[in-house]
């Protein structure tokens, strides 16, 4: 049982079996679709040092505004991902792709008004979106244009979890890491806020889908990883009733609900045991933080709409006796 519906989606996704071969199948399909894409466009492509024929950015530093490092792969010389500085052509790309102008729908929400967004606020504007380069939204836009068109509701929403688990990587947040680290091709998200550092990391979101996918960290290995433990085993229930019926032989709820709430689906004296992981203060904004993937998911899913207004949290001082007396009446709730 979670507020948040980030939080309950992750279980549901992990719990779920997942047909690889039909979700092979709309992978695969979407993939073509979003590199056809990324090529008729040309904004994410350069001339290799080395052969000087075209070559396909894989990512960008940046110093502020002005681009410093450009990272990319040429399928006509070296193998792996090599290094050059900006020259005339990458500047004009880059001019190029700022005034595409993007025909797929992206989120226009504004930032809540909290002092957790304070600093991209006054870096950016009011504007979840600029968050993302222009071309780096127009290929996410098309992207989350196609898992939406996804006939099949289950692969769909695995399809959603595999966008969110990657669109972060794709914004100005990400921190370049420096020469001496020796990884120019790794950014950082350095800690759990909203932040905006001026070496950051303009990644191509072709290829982070792929790796969401396809990598060691991908949503292929990790469902792998998590049905070695669960398959066969997790039969989700629609509702209490059905979970705590024996012949119903279900062993899984998952609720997104305030705990202050739980006497409306769960009725009194039911539940044997509680394990529950109660927020430290306001020391991580996990409903801020989560607002960057339901801005998307929650386009034609009301369901991930975050009711910012109910979270057990400090923001300020003053919120302390607002935490302490919720905090309380969810624990008698509990």
């Amino acid at each position: 049982i979670d507020l948040n519906p980030i939080s309950t989606f992750m279980i549901e996704i992990t719990a779920k079996p997942l047909d690889y071969s039909k979700f092979g199948k709309y992978y695969n399909e979407i993939l073509s679709r979003l590199i056809q894409k990324e090529k008729e466009l040309g904004v994410f492509i350069t001339k290799c040092a080395k052969c000087k024929k075209e070559a396909r950015v894989t990512g960008i530093h940046w110093d502020d505004k002005t681009p410093i490092l450009i990272r990319y792969e040429c399928s006509s010389c070296a193998k792996g991902n090599q290094g050059k500085k900006p020259d005339e052509f990458d500047i004009e790309i880059i001019k190029k792709s700022e005034k595409l102008k993007i025909p797929y729908w992206y989120p226009q929400d504004e930032f809540p008004k909290t002092s957790f967004f304070k600093s991209v606020r006054r870096g950016i504007g009011n504007n979840y979106y600029k968050l993302w380069t222009n071309r780096t939204l127009y290929l996410l836009s098309f992207l989350y244009k196609e898992i939406e068109s996804t006939e099949d509701k289950e692969i769909k929403e695995f399809l959603k979890f595999t966008f969110i688990s990657m669109i972060h990587l794709a914004t100005i947040m990400v921190s370049a890491r420096r020469p001496k680290s020796k990884r120019p091709d790794s950014g950082s998200w350095g800690r759990p806020a909203f932040i905006l550092p001026k070496r950051h990391m303009e990644q191509n979101p072709v290829i982070l889908f792929q790796r969401a996918v396809e990598d060691r960290q991908g949503i292929i290995k990790a469902k792998k990883s998590s049905d070695k433990l669960l398959v066969g085993k997790v039969k989700i229930a629609k509702n209490f009733d059905e979970l705590k019926d024996e012949k119903k032989d279900k062993n899984l709820l998952i609720l997104t609900l305030d705990t202050l709430d739980l006497s409306k689906k769960i009725p009194e004296n039911s539940v044997d045991y509680v394990l529950t992981d109660p927020p430290y203060g306001g020391l991580i904004q996990y409903f801020s933080l989560s607002s960057l993937w339901t801005i998307w998911l929650k386009h034609n899913d009301s369901k991930f709409e975050i009711p910012y207004e109910d979270e057990i949290t400090i923001e300020h001082k003053k919120d302390f006796e607002r935490y302490h007396n919720l905090l309380t009446k969810a624990l008698r709730e509990i």
